[in-house]
């Protein structure tokens, strides 16, 4: 039972957890001139160049290390520029995992006592298990509503032609004001 609370429970709120605390840039889909597709992180944006990484959500230690992760682009190789809408997977998850958990509550509750007479309270399953069903299916519709919520989400196409210089653009960037030194 442990076991099936850790993995059910206890990964989702943790992945949450990390996925919350992460500083990441907005996901991007650039198109070279050459007519190559690059999805990448948006770390940093120049007046008239684009720093990626080819990882999204990489850290920033593996990119101090891995330098051949980040790539410079000029806006002069670029023939088109989209911002990836936001997803709401792990929104869906954490609302699934709350519902769930709720009507697990609501579906073990023994309102007479677990040692009253012609109680339905089972010591080796019902209670915790329903728990335990009712949070992985809450999590499973959570993750459902919340891929098809991320279907909704607008992407942003960016005007290469129309725009002077990128300055805009770094509030979708993960380092908005100042790069870190090893990107300089």
């Amino acid at each position: 039972m442990l076991q099936m609370f850790r993995h059910i429970i206890l990964f989702p709120l943790f992945a949450i957890l990390t996925d919350s605390l992460m500083l990441a840039g907005e996901k991007v889909t650039i198109q070279l001139q050459s007519g190559d597709h690059i999805t990448a992180e948006l770390l940093a944006v120049r007046e008239s160049v684009l720093i990626v990484s080819r990882g999204i959500g990489t850290p920033e230690e593996f990119l101090q290390t891995h330098p051949d992760e980040i790539l410079t682009i000029r806006k002069k190789d670029i023939q088109s520029f989209l911002v990836c809408g936001k997803s709401h997977l792990m929104d869906g998850i954490v609302l699934g995992l709350a519902g769930g958990l709720c009507i697990g509550m609501l579906v073990s509750y023994e309102p007479t006592g677990a040692e009253a007479y012609k109680s339905n309270f089972d010591p080796q399953g019902g209670g915790p298990k329903m728990i335990a069903w009712c949070a992985a299916g809450g999590i499973a519709l959570g993750a459902l509503a919340g891929g098809t919520g991320t279907l909704v989400t607008k992407d942003m196409y960016v005007d290469i032609n129309k725009r002077k210089n990128w300055i805009s653009l770094r509030q979708y960037a993960r380092y908005k004001e100042t790069e870190p030194p090893f990107m300089k």
